[in-house]
């Protein structure tokens, strides 16, 4: 035998032993408890409403996103943050959908009851950015007054809402009254606020260039199976639906007022992210027929803005 094949030999000889260990590690089985812990854990759940929004064509996703509780000055976890961006006219002006998702993989039941769905009575989108409020003919309106968001945003279009829940959650006794409210209320309440902070803080306003920039806040919680309980003559009423409105009414030194949440199942988040994204092309139409009002309103903003922190 030659050195030549002699050394061929020796290389094939070590190839098959790496190929041998390599075959012989795939085959050591996943544990099954490992399995049985994810799967309780709830992470596949979040990833499974991350590849949702990914699909719905939000491109910018970012799970298990970061920011700053205004209250307690402490880091805290968003477990999905989502942007899209629509662009009005050929403009660089824009309006971004910010999606604030929290998902926890549970049962929950909403007590719904009517309510007269108008923003003086249930509160408020939430917007940031430039303009604030619309000024036209010596009259000023607030921007959703402007907009008549009551007929363009879901929420004001719910039959019924809810206010109070309940979860068959099971954890120590001190977590079960006020467990949804400290997971997911209360942060989501926290994220829609340090968003529109930030943002105000970051974004540099130019007349020439970028007038108009809004971002509206979508503050959602995803759960894997929701029910609704109603009260009728009859007695309480239960029957399984897909998604609800429910108001938050937070006061607290640093932050007041209230909050309009969607809660859904999979199905019913799916559902969300269409007419989320068919409302936000309504009011980016409204404003490409108006865009010399939007523009001078922003400029008249800007201005106001300027005096209040000369002062």
């Amino acid at each position: 035998m030659s050195k030549s094949q002699l050394k061929f030999k020796k290389e094939k000889s070590k190839k098959s032993k790496k190929e041998k260990i390599r075959r012989s590690s795939s085959r050591v089985k996943f544990p099954k408890s490992w399995k049985e812990e994810i799967e309780k854990s709830g992470k596949l759940f979040e990833q499974e409403v991350a590849s949702i929004l990914q699909d719905a064509g939000f491109g910018y996703i970012i799970p298990n996103e970061a920011f700053l509780d205004v209250e307690t000055g402490e880091s805290r976890e968003l477990d999905v943050f989502a942007i899209d961006a629509k662009q009005i006219g050929k403009k660089n002006y824009f309006i971004f959908p910010i999606l604030l998702v929290a998902v926890k993989k549970i049962n929950l039941v909403c007590f719904s009851r009517e309510e007269i769905m108008s923003r003086y009575a249930i509160g408020d989108i939430h917007f940031s950015g430039m303009p604030k409020n619309i000024y036209l003919k010596e009259e000023e309106y607030e921007l959703t007054e402007y907009l008549d968001i009551e007929k363009i945003h879901h929420f004001y279009k719910y039959k019924k809402i809810s206010s109070q829940f309940w979860t068959p959650y099971e954890k120590a006794k001190e977590e079960k009254g006020d467990y949804f409210y400290r997971k997911l209320i209360f942060p989501l309440v926290k994220a829609v606020v340090a968003n529109i902070r930030e943002h105000e803080k970051r974004w540099y306003f130019d007349p020439t260039e970028e007038p108009i920039n809004l971002q509206i806040y979508y503050p959602i919680i995803v759960v894997e199976n929701l029910w609704e309980c109603s009260l009728t003559k009859q007695g309480p009423k239960y029957k399984p639906i897909s998604r609800i409105g429910f108001v938050s009414r937070y006061s607290s030194k640093e932050i007041s007022g209230e909050y309009l949440i969607d809660i859904c199942d999979k199905n019913g988040f799916k559902e969300l992210l269409k007419i989320i994204n068919q409302e936000v092309d309504k009011i980016t139409s409204i404003i490409k027929k108006e865009v010399k009002t939007f523009e001078n309103s922003a400029l008249v903003d800007a201005k106001y803005r300027l005096q209040g922190e000369k002062k």
